[in-house]
């Protein structure tokens, strides 16, 4: 069955070095008699892609090679007998990744240097992808979801419970020294004696933020996309003292309240769901915003190679792109001139689709959006870091 693509995946097809890179685009049909075109579909993609590595020079080996894992699909039921809209299939010398899509993409067969994303940017947008950190004292759960779905992660190092973290608690006294596990400490903190000054309710508030730095230690490392927003679901009081063990700059300001030891995944995802979808629209307009009031100056550009000349050196801080448009060319580095065809030529590369990938591998956010909702009437605009 077809992956499902979340923005690690992302990162996967866009640190790929090797070349040709064949993607593939297609809508589904699921059931009735349009069920049969899906074949027809993915063999007319094969041909155009074949097509177009033999005009690159690709030795008829090599494209055998790479369409070989494609061509095992046409005809495999499997291919659309997934709850998506969608798939997508990305291949490359020795490289081959297959997804289902949760909205129809647009049909699209594309060979060039790199793999075709821009694509996958509305519908990943539109799926409002988030983390869900569910937390305890004895339960610790990492959640991935977005507005259809939710499903449970794994990070490296991400401890389980407080006792996972800290291990065997040692609890200080002039009268006397206890070494006690956590199970027993829990609900029982009253008969433990402290020296002068020195209450229970301090040294347990003082080994909740430890446990909760661990925590936002491995989450600094464990999730992958940097723009998805974290939602904390805990009891109300470990909210302030999350936020103060963890400089994230992803967990929201709100969170799920109560304990979520009980709760399952999808109810978690209902809750958090409400929080998120307002930051996600009002992070997209502030985006805009932002251009509309530094427009006129340095920081704000709507010329295709001075904005492909700035996301190759890292100065994109924010990339608007029509979804819906492609400008096929060249871009000479030495002169910062982008040559742009009326129509695709053999040995072009979509000059849209280099921007994007190179605002995404260098920490710039990128918003594909339609026409009318562009900051200006040009199929690219950006915001520049400096």
């Amino acid at each position: 069955m077809p992956d499902i693509l979340g923005r690690d995946d992302l990162a996967e097809l866009m640190a790929l070095e090797v070349e040709p890179c064949v993607s593939l685009f297609f809508p589904v049909h699921r059931s009735g008699a349009e069920v049969r075109q899906n074949s027809v579909v993915l063999k007319h993609l094969l041909r155009s892609a074949e097509v177009q590595l033999a005009e690159r020079g690709t030795a008829p080996d090599q494209v055998a090679a790479i369409l070989a894992p494609i061509e095992t699909w046409v005809g495999n039921p499997d291919l659309w007998l997934h709850p998506g809209q969608g798939v997508a299939l990305f291949a490359a010398p020795l490289f081959f990744r297959i997804f289902q899509l949760e909205e129809p993409p647009k049909e699209a067969a594309v060979v060039a240097s790199r793999f075709a994303i821009r694509p996958l940017l509305p519908l990943l947008e539109a799926s409002g992808r988030f983390y869900i950190l569910a937390l305890s004292i004895r339960h610790v759960r990492l959640l991935e979801a977005d507005r259809r779905g939710v499903r449970a992660l794994s990070p490296p190092d991400l401890p389980t419970s407080m006792e996972d973290a800290l291990g065997k608690m040692e609890f200080y006294s002039e009268l006397q020294v206890h070494s006690v596990s956590l199970s027993a400490a829990v609900g029982r903190r009253k008969g433990i004696v402290h020296g002068h000054g020195d209450s229970d309710e301090e040294h347990f508030k003082r080994d909740l933020l430890n446990y909760f730095r661990k925590i936002a230690e491995a989450l600094r490392h464990g999730l992958t996309d940097r723009e998805a927003p974290l939602v904390l679901a805990a009891v109300e009081e470990y909210l302030p003292l999350y936020q103060a063990a963890s400089d994230d700059p992803r967990l929201l300001a709100t969170a799920v309240h109560g304990s979520p030891d009980f709760t399952s995944g999808e109810e978690l995802r209902q809750r958090a769901w409400r929080l998120v979808e307002p930051k996600l629209r009002e992070e997209r307009e502030r985006a805009l915003e932002r251009f509309v009031n530094l427009r006129g100056g340095t920081r704000t550009s709507t010329d295709l190679a001075e904005i492909i000349f700035a996301a190759r050196e890292g100065r994109v801080e924010t990339l608007f792109v029509d979804a819906q448009a492609e400008r096929w060319g060249s871009f000479d580095p030495e002169r910062r001139e982008a040559r742009v065809h009326a129509e695709r030529a053999a040995g072009d590369e979509e000059l849209l689709e280099g921007a994007t990938a190179d605002t995404l591998t260098r920490g710039g956010a990128v918003h594909a959006i339609l026409p009318n909702a562009m900051p200006a009437p040009t199929p690219i605009a950006a915001t520049f870091r400096f």
